[in-house]
């Protein structure tokens, strides 16, 4: 099983990886086929072997697929029936994976994210002495040139290493960190210097900011006193140094010749605003935003993306594919602070599903093609819920109080008291 996990998140991973053969789009294939490798082996490994517990479906499985049920019914009116076959394949394959291997360890799988990170962080450095060309994105808007590395874009490098910086915060503040990195110190000294170099590098801007304030989000939801006064500082500080560094920032951000805004973002929003008058209730069908169909539409700029997940949805799926999508960030949110509750620790889970979230506004994590930072919120949420379940499960085996709601408790009070009799003393005190 440590085998099929390994594959699964080296295809997760991979997805966003450098493509050398223009017109081909080899590591989405990479993905689905790593996830299909990794959910035979996890079949076959409990049918032999019986591994136990066995797998258990929560509200945000269901959610997820009454929202996959409408993706592949899209096929029936899609403008690229072809193109929305496929992508169906690639949105439902991983999922179907991470339920088979959400009994595996959740340190290992954090553990394997981390060494990926790490050489993905070398390799991107490495691109600047050995391929100039790719090392950084072309028609930059910022002042230096920003990294790309062995990514198709700096967005989303910048994304994946600032996900794994806060994976890496919240490992240190749970006391995991340690743990994950193991003996190595050539590890250590990767993740925690490497990375942040060359998530500093791609200057992913918005996403950057995403990261810090999912991290001080979560960590402040938490009963922990200390954490909730290193959010509340954390807060301070971060608000303090937008302010100064505002007018900078918003430099990166400004017009272009064309008068977009945004690094051109709010063309893109009204251009899909537009798009969408025209569409038919349902959408134009999943994953068809760039298709060949619409070329004729964007003229001179064709933008791969709506840069907003909820647009790209509306577009494509509808108001019913909006609300579906919707439902699944909620019921995975949910789920992340329930096994929070749980566990007693700041929620990995619930770190990605803010920045899948947040990261939604400007680019496409949620609604669109499946991406490093959805599948593996995927992943480590099935994970973290299978484990408070578990818990939970040991807790009511072992007879130790679980949580009740008010009337619960006293239900469970008055039941007590009628199988002690009449003449029982009451709880906590002695007869005569």
């Amino acid at each position: 099983m440590r085998v099929a996990l390994a594959i699964f998140i080296i295809g997760a991973c991979s997805i966003e990886l450098w493509n050398p053969l223009t017109g081909l789009q080899p590591w989405n294939m990479v993905m689905v086929a790593c996830a299909a490798v990794a959910l035979v082996i996890a079949v076959f490994a409990r049918v032999l072997y019986g591994q136990a517990p066995a797998p258990r479906l929560f509200t945000f499985d269901y959610a997820y697929l009454a929202y996959l049920v409408w993706l592949w019914f899209s096929v029936t009116w899609s403008v690229s029936p072809s193109d929305t076959l496929v992508q169906c394949v690639y949105a439902t394959l991983p999922w179907l994976a991470t339920i088979a291997l959400r009994t595996e360890s959740l340190d290992r799988a954090l553990t394997y994210i981390l060494r990926f990170a790490a050489v993905t962080a070398v390799a991107s450095l490495a691109t600047v002495v050995l391929v100039p060309s790719q090392a950084f994105q072309p028609a930059s808007s910022w002042i230096i040139p920003e990294l790309r590395g062995v990514f198709e874009h700096q967005q989303r490098l910048g994304l994946f290493l600032g996900a794994v910086i806060g994976l890496v915060v919240i490992a240190q503040v749970n006391g995991d960190l340690s743990r994950l990195l193991g003996r190595s110190r050539l590890l250590k000294w990767t993740v925690l210097v490497v990375v942040p170099i060359a998530s500093a590098w791609a200057f992913a801007r918005l996403n950057g900011v995403y990261v810090v304030v999912a991290v001080l989000v979560v960590i402040g939801l938490t009963k922990n006193a200390a954490a909730r006064f290193f959010s509340v500082t954390g807060f301070v500080v971060f608000l303090m140094w937008l302010t100064t560094s505002a007018e900078t920032l918003l430099a990166g951000f400004g017009e272009t010749g064309d008068g977009e805004t945004f690094s051109g973002r709010a063309n893109v929003w009204n251009r899909t605003l537009v798009a969408i008058d025209y569409a038919p209730d349902v959408g134009y069908g999943f994953a068809t935003f760039n298709t060949p169909f619409f070329d004729d539409f964007w003229g001179g700029y064709r933008a791969p993306s709506a840069h907003n997940s909820y647009l790209q949805a509306l577009f494509e799926t509808g108001m019913i594919g909006v609300v579906l999508c919707s439902a699944v960030v909620i019921t995975q949110f949910a789920g992340a602070l329930k096994a929070a509750a749980v566990l007693k620790r700041v929620p990995y889970s619930g770190f990605l599903v803010l920045l899948a979230l947040l990261s939604s506004v400007s680019g496409v994590t949620y609604a669109g093609k499946p991406t490093v930072i959805f599948v593996l919120t995927l992943l480590v949420l099935g994970m973290e819920r299978q484990q408070a379940a578990e818990v939970q499960r040991r807790r009511r085996e072992s007879g130790e109080e679980v949580p009740l709601t008010r009337s619960a408790w006293r239900l469970s009070r008055r039941l007590a008291r009628r199988l002690r009799g009449p003449d029982a003393a009451p709880h906590g005190r002695t007869a005569g």
